[in-house]
């Protein structure tokens, strides 16, 4: 075939039609079905480490010529050797990146001082998908394959260049919300009242975007992946679009929440008109239909707010519209379910019962727990009387150190109850290994214990379902 025929030839394809999808080839693709970009993540070829130093968890490293790296981007350490290497290798946010240094934050302090070879390496972690997003422009069908696809999505914290955002007339469709998922990687830990969020044109005090009219994003989940960073003070969202003839459809969030104090978290934000000059457009037709929103994160320390539709009044004193409120119209948020119930790979239980001097608790199907690791059982009465202010056993409900796991029934481990209870009980109920309510809980007393260090004990009037750490 001429070169002229393949291209007379060749379907037209519009070039604002792309697709994404999970390569094995390691190739970028050109975006078309046949060819999608790929977006995945990877390590590029790194650089070697010359130096490794910290300060408490604060790790300073030293790579052998100019790494080229920006403040927010992450990097994967490998290869460092010592009794530290544990908390001297992983993958980190990069601070303080300057000519070939740069610092990361350890999870601990290492247990010893690192030790370097010719294979310790520091490696930049690439987010392929970002870099579609980020290079697509106005009115655009984005087609999501199969899979899980790790981004940084929109980060307040990060140098804005790192960012994508979405931008007029983009539309993004997953392949269903049980097929694609949509995993946020690595928030920048900051203590003040800014949200990270997988999709967005606009984050809370940080309207890089003013108006996004006719976005929509469909038929996917959001893993906010808060679990992820369980002690960083980081709060992560799942969609946050701000215009008029707006769609989020068919959306599930999960592992959504904030570790930050007044960092309220929108898990699925849209609309937003007020006065003020970056948001002066009226905005209407917005809708947030069919999504689910569950599995929230379990260690949150603010408040949630799962759908909103926001509006406001212009807050600015010199303003002549101060104090004047603004309304969007005609925008819906219908047929959506929401269940914030805490889940930790939830497991239906069986039985409890007292049997050869040990209390046994038995699962519906294999638990998938450890020996010394904490659980939270739910749901259980043991009819006696013994009852908390919900109604439910104080002997069998909140957090219990597992035991007696020997390689023998998968389904079964030991537990040591709360007070004494009578070995005859048989508790019973909706019981539940790794679920558990989100209400909040009273606090009965709280006790001075240790002042060297300074050590409080807190009683709740019901099983608070705490483990240590959190």
């Amino acid at each position: 075939m001429s070169l002229v025929d393949a291209l007379l030839l060749e379907p037209y394809r519009d070039p604002r039609e792309v697709y994404i999808a999970l390569r094995s080839d390691g190739l970028k693709g050109s975006g078309t079905i046949d060819d999608p970009f790929d977006g995945g993540s990877l390590d590029d070829a790194g650089r070697l480490l010359t130096g490794l130093t910290n300060t408490d968890t604060e790790a300073t490293a030293t790579t052998n010529g100019n790494h080229g790296y920006l403040n927010g981007e992450v990097v994967t350490i490998s290869g460092v050797g010592g009794t530290g290497a544990p908390q001297w290798n992983g993958t980190f946010v990069i601070s303080s990146a300057s000519g070939n240094t740069f610092n990361y934050t350890m999870s601990a302090v290492p247990a010893g001082a690192a030790s370097l070879s010719g294979s310790s390496f520091a490696a930049k972690r690439i987010y392929r998908f970002d870099d579609v997003m980020r290079s697509l422009g106005d009115g655009c069908l984005i087609h999501i394959g199969a899979g899980v696809f790790e981004t940084r999505g929109f980060d307040p914290g990060r140098v804005v260049s790192l960012n994508w955002m979405m931008r007029p007339g983009h539309a993004i469709k997953g392949s269903g919300m049980g097929v694609t998922t949509l995993r946020l990687m690595h928030a920048v830990p900051r203590s003040n009242a800014q949200m990270t969020y997988a999709i967005a044109n606009y984050a809370f005090a940080q309207p890089y975007i003013g108006n996004v009219d006719d976005a929509q994003v469909t038929d996917l989940t959001i893993d906010c992946n808060m679990r992820s960073q369980s002690g960083d003070y980081v709060a992560k969202a799942a969609v946050s679009v701000s215009g008029s003839h707006v769609r989020i459809r068919r959306v599930r969030a999960i592992d959504y929440g904030t570790h930050v104090n007044g960092a309220e978290c929108f898990v699925l934000f849209t609309a937003q008109f007020d006065l003020r000059k970056q948001y002066f457009t009226e905005r209407k037709d917005a809708r947030i239909e069919q999504c689910i929103l569950e599995q929230p994160s379990l260690n949150g320390l603010y408040t949630n707010t799962c759908m909103i539709l926001a509006s406001g009044e212009d807050n600015s004193p010199s303003s002549p519209t101060f104090g004047i409120m603004a309304y969007h119209r005609g925008c819906a948020i219908r047929q959506n379910y929401v269940n914030n119930e805490y889940v930790d790979n939830p497991v239906a239980i069986s039985s409890i019962l007292y049997e050869s001097g040990a209390w046994v608790v038995r699962t519906k199907s294999a638990h998938g727990r450890q020996n010394n690791d904490w659980v939270v059982i739910s749901g259980a009465v043991d009819g006696t009387g013994s009852a908390d202010t919900e109604g439910y056993s104080i002997h069998f409900n909140g957090s219990f150190k597992v035991s007696g796991i020997s390689g023998g029934d998968p389904s079964a481990f030991q537990i040591t109850p709360a007070g004494s209870p009578a070995t005859t009980l048989t508790p019973a109920g909706d019981m539940w290994v790794g679920r558990f309510h989100s209400h909040r809980i009273s606090v009965q007393k709280v006790e001075l214990v240790s002042s060297s260090p300074p050590i409080a004990k807190l009683t709740s009037y019901v099983p608070h379902n705490k483990r240590p750490g959190q």
